[in-house]
């Protein structure tokens, strides 16, 4: 069986890993004559691990927005015209000539609301969005099967695009092995709270409801010292407004941003986290999540579906966007850790429910031979016909 892995749109924050993370455990499977097509952003990590393998091939330019890019696709299909292709983070932007399943885990695709798209952004960039996403959707429609990672995306998808569930699938996300290995033993004291914020420069994301936050955390904390650890691009735009409304508030020394970190020293920021905070109004499946649980840490998050699918008991609610609900619920945290510590040890366990990078290997691996010999066997029954 042979397979065409496209993952040459995966070009930022969790989708590198998690094309990285299948290309490790692909490559050395002998079952499956695989061919990769990666962006380059995914080809620099395969480097960085040692990874070199001539059947990896690098697109260079996005498909989103590159002609050539396209037909280069289009090109080492028809060369290796492989039984399935796959590609992992839709839209592909290509119409493939064989059979094709495509991995949807674009929330603003599946399960977007209209209100998220004008959070963070004003009137000019949120039309902006809106077009684009409008531009993603045409391709994103354009498969044969489709895998989600949650079932609150796929019903939506289904429902907004008359898509019958059958030609449907869902793979959960997976922690990665790296969180999987480590033990988090408990760190040595410090003179301040971290709270660590994990997150890509997305307006999605609400970071920049942070200084409001520290803000009013400050008002409600007289005697304890925190901070807010973020990760975002110094050069980013949401970076520069926080900045400057933390200037505004006098909260600056409250925030403090790392930029953007190298996923090897994942384990090491949540080690040294107090509390993870995750205010993002929409996602798909992010690996943060799971990532808070398995280092064991107090996660408050936005109280929304597809957040409470994820991260049921574990986690601890806020009223999305609410800055004065979210530091009200930051305080509580805070003043009881125990309690919540407490808590997190009976639910810790929610984790074995997803697996490992393995184990979500082995699962889309299967779903593509059954495809494959389903395909076999219409084959079959057509030309007996």
């Amino acid at each position: 069986m042979q397979v065409l892995f496209n993952c040459s749109t995966n070009i930022v924050g969790g989708a590198i890993q998690n094309a990285y993370n299948f290309i490790q455990n692909a490559i050395n499977d002998s079952e499956i004559d695989w061919l990769f097509l990666v962006s380059p952003q995914i080809y620099s990590q395969c480097q960085k691990s040692q990874i070199f393998d001539n059947r990896i091939i690098v697109i260079k330019k996005s498909p989103s927005k590159n002609i050539q890019a396209r037909q280069e696709i289009i090109k080492h299909e028809q060369m290796f015209n492989p039984d399935i292709v796959y590609t992992m983070a839709g839209p592909a932007y290509v119409r493939f000539k064989n059979y094709h399943v495509m991995g949807i885990s674009n929330a603003y695709i599946t399960h977007a609301r209209i209100y998220t798209f004008f959070v963070g952004r004003n009137l000019i960039n949120a039309i902006h969005s809106i077009l684009a996403v409008l531009y993603q959707i045409i391709y994103a429609r354009k498969a044969d099967f489709y895998f989600f990672q949650t079932k609150s995306s796929r019903d939506t998808f289904c429902k907004r695009f008359f898509l019958n569930k059958n030609r449907t699938a869902i793979v959960p996300n997976a922690i990665g092995n790296i969180f999987v290995s480590n033990k988090f033993e408990n760190k040595s004291k410090k003179d301040f709270i971290n709270i660590f914020c994990p997150a890509a420069p997305y307006p999605h994301k609400c970071l920049h409801m942070i200084p409001k936050i520290a803000y009013k955390l400050n008002n409600k904390l007289v005697d304890i010292k925190y901070m807010f650890t973020l990760t975002l691009p110094n050069e980013s735009s949401i970076w520069k407004k926080i900045k400057n409304k933390a200037l505004k508030l006098k909260v600056s020394h409250l925030i403090k941003n790392i930029g953007p970190f190298d996923y090897g020293n994942a384990p090491r920021l949540h080690h040294e986290a107090d509390v993870i905070f995750i205010p993002s109004i929409l996602e798909t499946f992010s690996t943060s999540f799971l990532e808070a649980i398995a280092a064991k840490k107090p996660l408050l998050v936005s109280n929304l579906p597809f957040v409470n699918e994820i991260c049921g008991k574990y986690a601890v609610y806020f009223k999305p966007c609410s800055t004065k609900n979210a530091s009200i619920k930051l305080k509580d945290i805070i003043l009881n850790y125990e309690d919540y510590k407490n808590n997190i040890n009976k639910n810790a366990n929610i984790l074995d429910t997803y697996g490992d990078q393995k184990k979500k290997y082995n699962m889309i691996k299967k779903l593509l031979v059954q495809k494959h010999k389903e395909n076999i066997s219409n084959t079959i029954h057509n030309l007996k016909n």
